[in-house]
Formats: C-alpha cells, structure tokens, sequence
C-alpha cells in the first residue's frame, strides 16, 4: 500500500511551490539541494532545429498538376508503386517524418545547451525543444521516398532532389527528423556468445553457483551468487548447478549501502516565464542501497534451469534495497527478480553542491548501461520518493531502470513507483544517453499491473526519455502486452498542489525522442487526476499512448502499426478523490512533430489536438503532421469487438496485479476475436505519408491561412465558413488581454511590438528553436487549434479524428504556385513507409496461422 506523506513534506513542498509559482505542466526542477520541483521526470523537449532557406530550383518544381480550381483531386494521382524495403518491418524515411524534426525539414538541428532532462516527466510549460534531428548513431531503414516530378519556383536557391534523396546526411535544418525505424532483427538478444573471452581474446571458464545460501565468504567448495559476483570478471558468464533449478535465492545483505551509477544532473535558469530546469548532464551519482552491486559488465545466465532462479530481497520496506544494480552492461536469463525496494534516504551534505539524498531508481534493477534481459520476469518491487522540491527525489522505474533496454519474453507486472514525481511503474528506459545504441527494444514481453502515484506521474507501464535531451534515441515495442496499469495521484497531497498536478499515459509514455509500437496489445490502462485545461487548451491528462506536450516541447515521432490500443480510461476526480466524470482515451500524440499510422490498428480514441500545428518554413516538410488513417485502420472501435474479454485473458499463476483490480492475477495477454482476426497483409506494403511545405516569394504578402479557409469551403461545400470562421477568430484576437493590470486591452504583439489583431497579422514568426513557447506565435497556434475545432462543428463526412490528415491535404493542394496568390509556391510531397506482418507473436508463434495475420500481440489459430 502506498505510503501516507507525512505532513511536514506537505508543508515543505506547499512553500517551495509558492516560491517558484505554477508552471505549467511539471514545475522546472534543480541538480542539488535547491527548491525547484518535485521530481517531475517526464519533459524531453526537443528543441527544433535551425531553419532551412534554400527552395528548390525550378527545375524540380512543377505546377501543371492543379485542376481549374487549384485543388488536388485525387492522392493515388501522385504515387508510385515503389517495392518496400527488404531490411524489416515498418521502416520510416529519413526524409519527412518527424515534425518537431518536421519542422526541421528532415535534417538535424542543434540543440541549445540549455534544455531540459531526459527524465523530467513532462516539464511542459516552458521548457526547450530538444533536438529533433541528431541522427542515431546506428544505420536506420530509409522511408521509400515516391518522388513527383516538381519545377522549383523561379526564386529557389537549393536543389530539391538532392534534398529528398541526401536526408540521412545530417544538413543544418531545422525541423523534420527522420523516422527511421530499427528492424525488427535488431531488437533480438543474442545470449549464445560461446565463450567468454578475457581482455587479451583468451579463453576464460564459466563460474557456476551451486549454494543457495547468501555469503559473501562462503566454505570452500561453496559458490554464492554473491561470492561468484563479487569474483567473476567482466563479462564472465556466472550460471547455476542444475539442483538450483526453481530455487529463491533469499538475498539478506546489502552488498553496498552507497551504490554509484551515472545519473542526470539538473540546473535551473529564469526566463520571463518562469524558472526552466535544464539537463547540465550526467554524473555519478548515489543511488542508494543494493543487496548486489556490481561496477563491470556482468552475465547471469540461468537458461540451463527448467524452472528458473528467483533472487528476493527478503528486508521488505522497512530495510530497503534494490535487488541489483550494475554500473556497466548487464545480460540476464531466466531470472526472476522480486522484493525491492528502491528509497529515497538523506545523505550528509557538505558542500550546497553535494548530493543531498539518494535516488530512487529501479525497484528491482537499476543499470547504467545496457540491461539485456531475456526470460526474465520482475514483479512485486518498489520504488519510492520523496515529495521534496527536486527532480532528484523523484522516483522511476518500479521493476527496471536502465540506460539502455533490451528485453525479450519478459514478464514486468505488480510493481509500483510512489513520489512526487513518478515514472515507469513497470520500466523506465533512458533510451541511451551515453550508448551508441539508437534504441531500447522490448519484443515478445508483458507489463501489466503496474502503478505510479506522485503529483506528477507518467507513464503507468512504461516510461521512455528517448535517451535525454538532444539525444532523439527511440523506445520499439514489438508483439508486447501492455494492460491494467494505473498512473494516478499519490495518497495525501493538499488540493493547492493536486491543483497543479499532471498524470499521463497509464501505459505507455514518451517524453522525447522515437516511439515505433508494431503487432502490440495495450489495453485496460488507467489514468486517474484532478483536470484542468492550461494555455492553448492543454489537458493535464493523457490515458493508454501519451507523449510530452508544453509550449516548447517536441517529440519526433510516434509510429503504430498492426495494434489494438483501445479501452483506457481517464477518470476525473472531484473533492473527495472519487471519479466524476471518464472518458476513453487511447492515443494522445502531445506535441509530436509526426504521427505515422502503419495501417491495420484498432483503436478506441485516437486525440491530435496537442500536434504541432502545421508550419510553413521551408524545408521543414511540416504543413501534415498527421499521417493516418492507413489501410486497415479502424478507430472508435469497442474492446469486446476485437479482444476475448469472456475466455481470452491468460493471467499469472503467482503474480498480483498492482494495478487496476490489484491484488487479483495479473493479465499475461489477451487472444483477439472479431474484428482483429486475419486482417494484415502478409506480403511488404507501403504506408504513404503526405509532406508539404510553402514558400513566400520576396516582397508577396503571406495570406495562406486565408487561402486554406477559401479552399477548406470550396472543397467540403460549407458555405460561408471562411468569412464566419475568420470573424470569429478576429473576435479572440481583439478580445485577448495578456496583462489586466495595465489600463487598455494588451493584445498579442508581433516580434517588432505591432498588435495582433486580423487573421492578415497571425503568421509565424520563429524562431526555429523555441518557436511554440513565443507569445507572438500564439495567434498562429491558435488559428489552428480553432480551426480543428471548426471542422469538428462542421460534422463533415467521413472526416475522422486527424480532422487535417494525409487525405485532406492531398486532397486540398497540389504542388505548384497557388492560384489564389501566385507569389506562394506549395510542395506536396509523397512518402512510403515499408511494413510487413510481424514474423511471430508475443507467445513466439509464427505468424499468420490463417490467409492473413492477427492484429496485436497474438495470433489466434
């Protein structure tokens, strides 16, 4: 049960917030002893990168291609059938798709030195982009660029082709990354690696454990797993005698009261918004007690045993230590690791520099490095906060942290976080911010049941920080099951901080970088919070699919293909902590540069409101943030249509949800019935995505948000939307007042101090980097945001929840110079995204068993 905070934290964390005000989103945190937030682990900003002003020579520009009335007719009339990539499923190009990156146009940009941590949950107010376009360092999968035929207008500088074809080449741009996907091979451990071999390439023996017992000394003849830890050398396998086989390994000592593992450090500046934490970057640091520690690459190995080794910290919470810690790499096989406690305890501070307390990180297993895990199964551990003013007190990663996650068949359920800021119930994935590595992986695996209480939670499953600020690293989820999580708020805070709390993301969370989610099951997550809606109309809430969202954030991409993402809830709360009010809440894209739809997903509530809004910067291929729907797609779906709700839930024979229902078994996966069943292909195909982007010739008045008003009415026969639309929007412009206290109205102004009043003054203005968080972008943001909201009124046939998709920008533009304002020259662009049916499911069956393959996690005979 989660503990009840004492109320002189209350009163603490009461004072410190009203030292550093209300921020929007997570409060803005510091490295040491400082009064700054509550361990708010989700934002990773993703700063925009440099914009690109070279068009394209006219030469590859065409403009034949308009009918009489300037629209495009039809999409199909601009792709080519291209063959898909060989390398994998669900490839991405480097080319358009990732707009935070979008709107960098497909190339990288640099990061400003002052943006915030990886693991700061969702600093959403005022914190920096980061960058968007540093390309792993890995070889990744190009998207299939369908290439049209486009004269470039007379005034382009750049020749557009090579632009398209060179984008893995890292150009000083400053919006779309690419989306390049892993393949699917890449996630496999290999855990067959002969022999060990010692640093000069010699053979080394294996160490086998053959005593239960826990000693650090053991007799002679007596081999410990601690002994044989404390022994071996990096790298060298340590394995078990076959009698061991099923056995627990009672751990009772702390092998290191002070365990060190690098760690992110954070630092705070003021900006006329308010305080803005930033990563200073990453240190050793103390993480606390750990019954097993080691400092070098270390490889437990039980896959000999049938049944498995259990290692359990027998303390419990009131003598608290993680399991393991590893500060290096760390493979693991068919080991269940169980009764951590990962705690918060104060340290001696003798400089205001020093590390004032230890951090709580990774329940069951806290690595700094690579944890391999294969067969593992992590249940039952705790990680627990403080509700002190600092992101260091918050608490991640119930079962595992990691710098790096690679995980196959895995079991993370019943696990739970607790504290003021609270990440990663099941998993928490830096996603590398030291490693080579461009991704963490987890295939064929479950996380159920898992639970995370703070004031600023996120993230009930499974949390990703896309390896930090500036790093854009990704999280791939493959033939996973991801259910019955909980984020929610923790036990006892007073209303003045519930009042300011966010809580996102019930399964699944990102807060920078890539997110790819093929063939997976996430389903029943739960959100719960007290709502409310900020500036620009941001929820505080975010149910099953949830990425970072705040004026200046950005997140690359998020990429789903072949899943069933339905039934997660988010419950409001009133007074008295009870649910008032629900409401379905599946996908929440937060402030995405793209979303890419692989086709063939069943989804409940898909929710764009929060995308970044369409930018015209040349070269970041922004204009369509929105790349769905796909072939197969479905939304709106209802959970019995596609998953056995009655007979098709397996659940653990030993493991209790923490979760939703806790204290019950917990789920292990769901079969699929109806609507799911043999529906993917099982030959390659090609998501398409449309990019565009316009360019204003010098001296030519910019008048496009009123040429995509006329257009919007003509296309969809809604007659007199322009003019009513745009009254209406110049009535908020002119009722907008952003200081009261001065005497007159203070609207918006431009950067040269103009107001702005007329939709002929709302424009973008930049810059690249910070764009979203200036109050001169406002209008813009909000001309777009209003506009959705226009289309929803509209009820227009047949438009689904991306409202402005693939299909109604193709359908609204063609390439060439507009007819309306000749002066505008628009690019639309097409891409192919390679995808192919999953060879396997999460149970390693092969895939399809019928004439097509199974939508999620399994696939039924």
């Amino acid at each position: 049960m989660p503990r009840q905070i004492p109320s002189t934290l209350l009163i603490s964390l009461t004072a410190c917030y009203l030292l550093i005000g209300c921020s929007d989103d997570e409060p803005s945190t510091g490295d040491t002893g400082a009064v700054i937030d509550l361990s708010d682990p989700g934002g990773g900003d993703s700063l925009l990168p440099e914009e690109i002003d070279q068009p394209p020579e006219e030469s590859d520009l065409d403009n034949t291609d308009l009918d009489d009335d300037g629209l495009q007719p039809d999409i199909e009339d601009a792709l080519e059938a291209e063959e898909p990539s060989e390398d994998g499923d669900a490839q991405v190009a480097d080319d358009p798709v990732d707009v935070e990156d979008a709107e960098e146009a497909g190339d990288g940009a640099d990061q400003p030195d002052d943006q915030e941590p990886e693991d700061l949950l969702d600093d959403e107010q005022d914190e920096e982009p980061d960058d968007l376009l540093d390309a792993p360092d890995t070889e990744e999968p190009k998207d299939l660029i369908i290439d049209t035929d486009m004269e470039e207008p007379e005034d382009a500088v750049d020749d557009e082709e090579e632009e398209l074809c060179d984008l893995d080449e890292e150009e000083d741009s400053t919006e779309p990354s690419d989306l390049a996907e892993l393949d699917d091979d890449s996630t496999e451990i290999d855990l067959a690696d002969a022999e060990d071999s010692d640093e000069d390439g010699g053979i080394i023996g294996e160490i086998v454990v053959n005593s239960a017992l826990d000693l650090t000394e053991p007799p002679e003849g007596t081999v410990t797993l601690r002994s044989a830890l404390a022994s071996a050398i990096p790298g060298q396998t340590i394995r078990f005698d076959p009698t061991l086989s099923g056995t627990t390994i009672e751990l009772t000592l702390i092998g290191e009261e002070h365990t060190i593992l690098k760690g992110e450090v954070m630092g705070m500046r003021m900006e006329p918004s308010g305080p803005v934490s930033y990563l200073v970057g990453y240190f050793e640091r103390d993480y606390g007690r750990s019954a097993l520690y080691a400092h070098k690459d270390v490889v437990i190995d039980a896959s000999d045993l049938s049944l498995g080794i259990t290692l359990a910290w027998t303390g419990g919470a009131a003598n608290p230590a993680r399991v393991l810690a590893v500060y290096g790499d760390l493979t693991m096989t068919n080991v269940n690791i169980t009764g951590g406690h990962s705690v918060t305890e104060a340290l001696p501070v003798v400089e205001p520099e020093d590390q004032p307390w230890t951090l709580a990180r990774g329940g069951g297993v806290a690595v700094w490095g690579t944890a391999r895990l294969a067969d593992c199964t992590l249940y039952d551990n705790h990680c627990v906060g403080d509700f002190q003013s600092s992101r260091d007190r918050g608490a991640y990663g119930g079962g595992l942290y990691a710098d790096i996650v690679v995980m196959e068949d895995c079991v993370v359920s019943g696990n739970t976080v607790l504290g003021g800021g609270a990440a990663g119930g099941g998993v928490f994935s830096v996603s590398g911010a030291e490693e080579a590595a461009t991704a963490s992986t987890v295939t064929r695996s479950t996380i159920t049941g898992n639970r995370i209480s703070g004031l600023y939670a996120y993230g009930g499953g499974i949390y990703t920080d896309g390896g930090g600020i500036g790093k854009s690293k990704r999280l791939q989820l493959t033939n996973t099951t991801i259910a019955r999580n909980v984020a929610e708020p923790a036990p006892g805070l007073s209303p003045f901080l519930l009042g300011m709390g966010y809580w996102r993301g019930g399964g699944v969370y990102m807060s920078n970088g890539y997110l790819k989610i093929t063939s997976c099951t996430i389903v029943e997550n739960e959100t719960y919070g007290y709502g409310r809606t900020d500036a620009l109309g941001k929820r505080n809430l975010a149910g099953g699919i949830a990425a970072t969202i705040g004026n200046a954030h950005g997140v690359e991409s998020m990429v789903i293909g072949h899943s069933i993402v339905a039934g997660n809830t988010v419950f409001e709360l009133g007074a008295d902590g009870s649910p008032t009010a629900s409401y379905a809440h599946d996908i929440f894209t937060g402030s995405l540069l793209h979303y890419q739809s692989l086709g063939y997903n069943r989804i409940g509530a898909i929710d764009f409101s929060q995308i970044l809004v369409p930018v015209s910067v040349w070269g970041w291929r922004s204009l369509c943030r929105k790349h769905y729907p796909k072939d197969g797609d479905r939304n709106g779906i209802l959970l019995a249509e596609v998953l056995d709700l009655t007979s098709g839930i397996e659940v653990s024979d030993t493991i209790l949800s923490a979760g939703v229902d806790p204290s019950t078994p917990a789920v292990l996966y769901y079969r699929p019935t109806g609507d799911a069943l043999d529906q993917i292909p099982t030959v390659p195909y090609s998501a398409t995505a449309i990019h565009g982007e316009y360019l204003v010739s010098e001296g030519v008045t910019d008048n496009f948000l009123s040429i995509m008003l006329g257009r919007i009415e003509d296309y969809y026969e809604l007659s007199g939307f322009a003019a009513d639309f745009t009254a209406a929007f110049e009535g908020f412009l002119q009722s907008v007042d952003l200081d009261p206290d001065e005497p007159g109205a203070q609207p918006y102004t431009d950067p040269e101090g103009d107001p702005i009043l007329t939709l002929a003054d709302t424009l973008f203005f930049g810059p690249a980097e910070t764009w979203p968080k200036e109050l001169c972008n406002y209008p813009y943001i909000e001309f777009w945001h209003q506009l959705d909201a226009a289309l929803l009124e509209a009820e227009i046939p047949d438009m689904g929840p991306e409202l402005l998709g693939d299909r109604e920008w193709s359908a609204l533009f063609r390439s060439g110079y507009l007819m309306e304002n000749p002066g505008i020259y628009i690019a639309i662009r097409t891409t192919g995204t390679a995808a192919r049916l999953a060879d396997v499911d999460q149970l390693g069956v092969s895939r399809p068993i019928g004439p097509l393959g199974d939508i999620g996690a399994i696939e039924m005979p």
